[in-house]
């Protein structure tokens, strides 16, 4: 409010008038507070006056986190004597700012939901093409074994091709969820920015969960006896 008015470095003294005043009275100003956000971070900051006022129709209280129950009990029961004809009614600051995201988090949970269930549809899907994969290549895996590879060199050569896979899935699914979340974030009056770190977490979890679910087909295959996907040729 203070570079609205352009008052500089010379706020306190200044006299502030409301628009439609006739009254002829004025505020001044004794102090001056570091700018806070007063809404959400959807909001901008925007200039503030606080005032004091002798009658107000509310009470702002302080309370210790650990002992809530007991001290609005206290309260309310302090609040009967004094107002016993007023009804007691309370709300939680905290509760307030949790308000005004409750669409983001509503998203989020819908967002975590269709995430997991995605994740669980794409290892079954895993396990299948492992499972038909591992059965095409079962004579060329046994000669191999007979030939003197071993367990290691067999579920890397079963394994590689997915993960190759997987990292062109990453590539396409970057850029998509990188325009995605800039553009959500733009709606934000302030934020912190899209970093690299989301993405290299998330290709670590996709590379570890394609890990999980292609060994163990891989090594059940590489073990397997070559006699018996042999014995027919």
């Amino acid at each position: 409010m203070v570079q609205q008015y352009g008052w500089g470095n010379d706020a306190i003294g200044k006299r502030v008038k409301f628009a439609g005043d006739t009254s002829g009275n004025y505020l001044e100003v004794i102090g001056v507070m570091k700018d806070f956000n007063q809404q959400s971070l959807y909001n901008p900051i925007a200039p503030l006056l606080l005032f004091y006022q002798p009658v107000s129709n509310g009470v702002q209280l302080k309370l210790n986190a650990k002992d809530i129950t007991p001290t609005i009990r206290s309260i309310e029961s302090a609040w009967k004597k004094i107002f016993p004809d007023m009804a007691f009614q309370y709300t939680f600051l905290d509760q307030d700012f949790d308000s005004q995201y409750a669409a983001d988090q509503k998203r989020g949970k819908i967002f975590t939901t269709f995430s997991i269930l995605t994740i669980i549809i794409t290892c079954l899907g895993l396990l299948g093409l492992v499972a038909f994969t591992t059965q095409q290549k079962q004579k060329e895996i046994g000669i191999r074994k007979v030939m003197g590879a071993g367990v290691a060199q067999i579920v890397r050569l079963i394994t590689t091709n997915f993960i190759v896979l997987v990292g062109i899935s990453c590539f396409i699914a970057f850029p998509v969820a990188y325009i995605f979340m800039n553009n959500w974030l733009k709606i934000f009056s302030y934020n912190t920015g899209l970093t690299v770190a989301p993405f290299l977490l998330s290709a670590l979890a996709v590379l570890v969960i394609t890990m999980l679910t292609v060994s163990f087909h891989a090594v059940m295959a590489a073990m397997a006896n070559p006699v018996k996907s042999l014995r027919t040729e």
